[in-house]
């Protein structure tokens, strides 16, 4: 057993070196002008060294260069080459070298590194250590041109000098004193004469098969230089419902605000073999987004496309031929990926699967500056608002508004902290995307939008007073001030019968000697004008229904967390009934009294529909745990207008919160906090379809989503309508009796 092992074991390790040589060859059949110029036999072996801590050391691969470097004829290893190891943080090289000088316009490269080249006139093979004997190159980054290190998982187009000639490449890794791996590596690395840009990154990208936000988030990685892996952009996780064929392709379209020109695409970790790509023909005033098959041309047909697994840097170069100018492409995948390694078995779903990690646009340089490469940043942006508007309007059916507070500060204001907050909005008609409705940066408290949706109601923590503003940011107006202690804006209805819009606040009120907490409500436009709403108990996170009969929240002590008692509210100032322990209660703004309580997970909510005495009867549990790319808790959930659509905020992983610290959370950790709007199912046991409002590197809490009611349709009176529909329930009922 073990000699047939050994041979087994041998025959695999002989297999993949002759598919590696193969693979090579068969690529460079259609690299066209994207060829290595590079050799074998030019390697120079003896050049091969890294340099750490002050010292040249040789690199320690049998094979030599080639481990790492795609040649004409040979394909780099799966596993990559580390170089630097040491237990002493700063810069260390890698060098590779060949024995003639060859023109080198491109460094295409995955790896934690930066890269530059030998100066003709610098003594081979480069002494390392000597910044004055190499050429920087640079690369495109987040819409500007940089020299930064790139992360380990990054695929990166680097771009030297026009008319580089150079005998060596030198790869740079700065390791951190708190880096576990101090070493640098470099998964792969093809060079190409010609100088290029990669401009995928700045096109929007639409996929085939599915369309929730979860295809969108899996879709945009398919330009975010990133390899990876088994994360990549797949057509579902069983693929199609037939095999991908000509007749039945997985298209995967990229779409630019303005015409570029293009001369082929390389598509790394491709989980497909065969690919046709067309341009995008259409007349001017349509958006490819709307094209129709007629408005698309075939540029050209590839085929011997490898998935080049368990390599994890392989090229699929697809030249074009020719330049092209079009505002869009779109590559139609028409055949699966073959499964020639044991990890790939049925990963194709019998030919109804593909995949794609990482797609390239290449554009050609010659002798330009690559900054001729970026598209106006102001462009790019619109585009990504419009495609992000769609999304969300795809979702809520209808014209949609949001608010929120954002960190503008180093401290990540999770529960409004520090008066380091902007007060932001988004509108999918205006096309502005994220942006500040106020210009300055204040302590902004839960913002909420009026029942119209054309203003906006926030508490500022700095003078502890209740304020309005339009949405455009003009027109702020103090509707009320509390000089004693700290005061909160709670609710915002309109009354049905009169029109008349009241803001709810949460006011310490002097009564003799003591200080007692109350809650009001002040008529928007007459705040002179207000009534008593509720002194009975502390009461935290009040939320209205739609005819101000009743409002959800925490009462009674506790504050709104933890175990506090969440229930319903009888108003004017009658009683509490509690439903649940739990946090973050909210009502529906309709008639229906459909309230809701987190559960200590932060990941479902427990809701209710108790009638007018106050008894529950039984609740369902609506679970979170769908929402994209969420891997922990979710904070400040909030019901809309419209009482199908809830937003909050997410993800927070447990391990992330420092509860006795000024910052709940790092920064690090905020920037991955983005504000969603979820869709109830008609029954209010699932959310049948989510969407992603915000997409930055600041934390984004507190927000509040408005949906614009259809021609008719009367959101306040929708709760009996919805609860017509509510059988069977797609959630868990449990039966809580009366409280």
């Amino acid at each position: 057993m073990r000699v047939l092992s050994f041979r087994v074991l041998f025959a695999c390790i002989l297999l993949f070196a002759m598919l590696a040589g193969a693979g090579a060859q068969d690529a460079a059949k259609s690299a066209g002008v994207f060829e290595t110029p590079l050799t074998l036999e030019n390697l120079d072996a003896a050049a091969f060294a890294a340099w750490v801590d002050g010292a040249e050391k040789p690199m320690d691969y049998k094979d030599g260069p080639r481990h790492v470097i795609w040649t004409k004829t040979t394909a780099c290893e799966w596993d990559g080459v580390s170089f630097g190891d040491s237990e002493k943080s700063g810069i260390r090289h890698m060098r590779i070298g060949w024995k003639t000088p060859l023109t080198v316009g491109t460094v295409l490269v995955r790896g934690s590194v930066q890269v530059s080249a030998l100066k003709a006139d610098a003594a081979y093979p480069g002494n390392m250590a000597n910044e004055g004997e190499w050429i920087s190159a640079v690369r495109l980054k987040g819409g500007d041109v940089s020299k930064d290190e790139a992360a380990p998982e990054i695929c990166v187009v680097w771009v030297l000098p026009p008319n580089t000639v150079t005998r060596a490449l030198r790869f740079t890794h700065s390791a951190a004193a708190g880096d576990k791996r101090r070493a640098g590596w470099i998964a792969g690395i093809s060079l190409i004469s010609e100088r290029l840009a990669n401009i995928a990154p700045q096109a929007i990208v639409i996929a085939s098969a599915r369309n929730d936000e979860t295809a969108r988030m899996a879709a945009a990685r398919i330009v975010n230089e990133s390899y990876d892996s088994w994360a990549a952009w797949d057509n579902g996780p069983d693929g199609g419902a037939k095999v991908v064929s000509p007749e039945n392709p997985a298209t995967v379209t990229l779409i630019w605000p303005q015409a570029v020109k293009l001369r082929g695409l390389n598509a790394l970790w491709a989980g497909f073999a065969s690919a046709e790509v067309d341009l995008y023909k259409g007349a001017p005033d349509r958006h490819p987004s709307e094209a129709k098959e007629a408005d698309w041309q075939l540029v050209k047909t590839f085929d011997g496309i490898e998935n080049h697994y368990p390599r994890q840097f392989g090229n699929n170069w697809m030249d074009f031929g020719q330049d092209i100018n079009t505002r869009a492409v779109r590559l139609r995948m028409t055949k699966a990926t073959h499964e020639g390694h044991p990890h790939l078995g049925g990963k194709t779903k019998d030919g109804k699967r593909v995949w794609l990690g990482e797609l390239m646009a290449l554009q050609m340089l010659a002798d330009q500056d690559i900054q001729t490469a970026l598209l106006p940043a102001a462009a790019v942006r619109r585009e990504a608002v419009r495609f992000r508007a769609a999304a969300i309007r795809e979702v809520t059916g209808a014209p949609t508004k949001a608010v929120w507070i954002q960190d503008a500060g180093e401290t990540a204001c999770v529960f409004s902290e520090k008066p380091t907050i902007r007060l932001m909005g988004f509108d999918t008609e205006d096309l502005l995307g994220e942006r500040a409705i106020l210009p300055g940066i204040g302590w902004y408290v839960k913002p909420q939008l009026t029942p119209d949706g054309k203003r906006v109601v926030f508490a500022d923590a700095a003078d502890h007073s209740v304020n309005v503003v339009n949405f455009d940011g003009t027109g702020r107006r103090l509707i009320v001030k509390d000089d004693v202690g700290d005061l909160s804006n709670t609710a915002v209805c309109t009354d049905p019968g009169s029109g008349v819009t009241w803001v709810y606040a949460s006011i310490m009120e002097k009564r003799g000697d003591q200080q007692v907490f109350t809650i009001r409500r002040y008529q928007i436009d007459h705040p002179e004008v207000n009534e008593l709403v509720w002194d009975k108990a502390p009461a935290g996170h009040f939320s209205v229904n739609g005819d101000g009969r009743f409002a959800s929240g925490a009462c009674g002590g506790g504050g709104s967390g933890g175990n506090s008692p969440q229930g319903l509210f009888s108003l004017p100032n009658q009683w509490f009934k509690m439903m649940s322990n739990g946090c973050w209660p909210s009502m529906s703004r309709d008639a229906s009294r459909r309230c809701w309580v987190f559960d200590g997970r932060h990941q479902n909510v427990f809701i209710f529909v108790p009638d007018e005495l106050g008894n529950a009867g039984p609740r369902t549990v609506c679970t979170f745990v769908n929402l994209p790319g969420i891997f922990g808790e979710l904070y400040h959930p909030r019901w809309s207008n419209h009482p199908r659509f809830l937003a909050l905020t997410g993800s927070y992983r447990p391990q992330d919160w420092k509860w006795t610290s000024d910052a709940k959370i790092s920064p690090e950790a905020a920037a991955k906090v983005e504000v969603y709007i979820g869709r109830f199912a008609p029954d209010f046991g699932s959310v049948e379809d989510w969407v992603k409002v915000t997409d930055n590197q600041r934390g984004d809490y507190f927000p509040d989503v408005w949906v614009q009611p259809k021609p008719g349709e009367n959101v306040k009176a929708a709760g009996s309508a919805l609860d017509a529909a509510a059988k069977p329930h797609s959630g868990t009922q449990v039966n809580e009796g009366k409280h």
